[in-house]
């Protein structure tokens, strides 16, 4: 076994074990020509420039309506800008993907162009799984979150948190996922922190809900930095949130892909979330490769 593969188990046994972990620079780190590239993709794309003249699926800040300190989300900014694009559908995220997951391909599922500027708020704890997996079939291990910096983040500007081995306590509890009759019954999930609670307060809840010492698992969390360029993923069913950027002058910009196996289907049992509703077409059971393009592919994946 080369150092390498020697690597990669190792991460594979953390990441299952904790359900999140750091991906040595030596597997994977941007280099600064690219950074700064993104840095622009955010800035057009949230000054409302799209240059493949495709809008995002979501776009949640608009200049001169939005705080200037409100936390900065677009969802799938991959159709909208080049740059954006060739990062979170590189064959080198998609390798890293499958090796940890033991996949035998992955396709793009989704990616977040984040941005927590200077005073800016909390994200609250949650999981990945509630919005993404549960579109897919099979649901278990169907989806890997690989986080990007573009900043050094860290417990000042809002570095990630997670609560180490909570994907383990099982999927997300009902209370947390209420159907929405206006949006064809998805599941909703709060990221932002409501008035009179904590970002943490979610994952306190979810908890108790499922018998486990809420004290201690808030005890449990641990803020992950991160240098600039480098990445941290997690598996669907890990409670992960990040605090405020209380610094005064530090950005805190992130580029997310949520990777999926490339061999799930739709799921027949739930209806779509409505990102992906959109492009569920009737009586198909495979994802399109136009909207959940391929990223990476083994000699051994078969479709």
């Amino acid at each position: 076994m080369d150092d390498e593969s020697l690597v990669l188990a190792k991460l594979r046994e953390d990441l299952r074990r904790q359900g999140y972990v750091r991906i040595p620079k030596s597997l994977f780190c941007l280099d600064d020509s690219r950074v700064e590239a993104l840095r622009a993709s955010f800035a057009r794309l949230f000054d409302g420039h799209y240059e493949t003249g495709i809008y995002p699926d979501e776009i949640h800040w608009r200049k001169g309506i939005s705080r200037e300190t409100a936390t900065r989300e677009i969802c799938n900014g991959w159709k909208a800008d080049g740059c954006v694009a060739d990062t979170v559908l590189s064959p080198q995220l998609g390798r890293l993907a499958c090796a940890l997951m033991e996949w035998s391909s992955s396709r793009m599922g989704q990616d977040d162009v984040l941005h927590k500027p200077p005073q800016s708020g909390p994200v609250g704890f949650h999981q990945d799984g509630a919005y993404i997996s549960d579109n897919f079939t099979p649901e278990q291990d169907n989806c890997l979150t690989m986080w990007i910096a573009l900043d050094d983040a860290d417990g000042e500007n809002g570095a990630l948190q997670y609560a180490p081995g909570s994907h383990l306590w099982t999927q997300q509890p009902p209370s947390l996922t209420e159907p929405d009759e206006k949006d064809n019954n998805m599941k909703t999930l709060s990221f932002h922190v409501g008035e009179g609670k904590d970002h943490i307060d979610s994952l306190r809840q979810a908890a108790a809900e499922l018998g486990r010492d809420p004290l201690q698992a808030v005890a449990s969390v641990r803020t992950v930095p991160v240098s600039t360029g480098e990445m941290v993923v997690h598996l669907q069913n890990t409670w992960h949130g990040s605090g405020p950027n209380t610094s005064k002058d530090r950005q805190r910009r992130a580029l997310v892909a949520h990777l999926l196996d490339g061999q799930v289907k739709w799921s027949s049992t739930t209806k779509p979330h409505y990102i992906y509703g959109r492009y569920y077409i009737k009586g198909e059971f495979t994802p399109r490769d136009d909207f959940f393009p391929f990223t990476y592919r083994t000699t051994n994946a078969h479709h």
